[in-house]
């Protein structure tokens, strides 16, 4: 049996008993990441643990993109965006991808509406580029290619708005992150994976024009263009 079909059906059969066992955890996911008094507590190893590998994986996953200093001073809210999506990807990994798009969504909508950005460890403009990365991701995952295009098309608008609205709150972070260039550079990351996924579709040349676009922002993805896809 085909290794994707074999875990698609694991999934739909799943007994009675582990999805509520599964229902449990999302339950108790949910409430740390409304700040539940007993998350972190001393009391609860457990909830320190998974605290500590959201925060680890968040990190990791931004590529270097979190502000250092408010990290290490684990803001509330870098706190709840690392569990935030430490527990989507916990779904991705049980391929149960609607979940995790239907959190990536989510994210992506209180990330923007959000107009205090003075504490943030996390750009806005890069909070949602990485969020729409990953919700584009799943969708492909689910074969729905038009909608992870729509995905690629809202996120690099609505990162583009984001630069725009924040901008003198972007220009004295980037100045302190040590990386003048991080909203630039995620949202030609974002351009490249779009880019990459109009490949897969047969749509050659509009992946060319937008990797060309991810050059012209971020000078380091130049070595896209010399994908063998793009020779013709």
């Amino acid at each position: 049996m085909d290794t994707k079909l074999g875990c698609a059906v694991t999934w739909r059969c799943l007994p009675s008993l582990g999805k509520v066992i599964l229902s449990m955890w999302v339950l108790l996911t949910i409430l740390t990441s409304n700040g539940a008094s007993f998350v972190g507590s001393k009391c609860n190893p457990t909830a320190r643990s998974f605290q500590e590998d959201a925060i680890s994986y968040y990190v990791k996953s931004l590529r270097g993109a979190a502000i250092a200093a408010t990290v290490r001073g684990e803001s509330k809210r870098f706190k709840r965006y690392a569990r935030f999506h430490y527990q989507a990807v916990q779904f991705r990994r049980l391929r149960d991808f609607k979940s995790a798009s239907l959190m990536y969504r989510k994210f992506i909508e209180k990330v923007a509406a959000k107009s205090d950005v003075t504490e943030d460890a996390v750009l806005p403009a890069v909070a949602v580029a990485h969020a729409s990365l990953n919700l584009a991701l799943s969708e492909e995952s689910q074969h729905c290619f038009d909608e992870a295009r729509q995905v690629f098309k809202r996120g690099y608008k609505l990162v583009k708005e984001l630069m725009r609205r924040d901008c003198i709150v972007h220009d004295f972070y980037l100045e302190n992150s040590g990386k003048p260039q991080v909203a630039q550079a995620w949202l030609a990351t974002l351009l490249t994976a779009w880019a990459l996924l109009e490949t897969k579709c047969g749509r050659v040349n509009a992946g060319r024009k937008l990797a060309k676009r991810a050059v012209a922002l971020d000078k380091s993805k130049a070595r896209v263009l010399r994908w063998k896809m793009f020779d013709a």
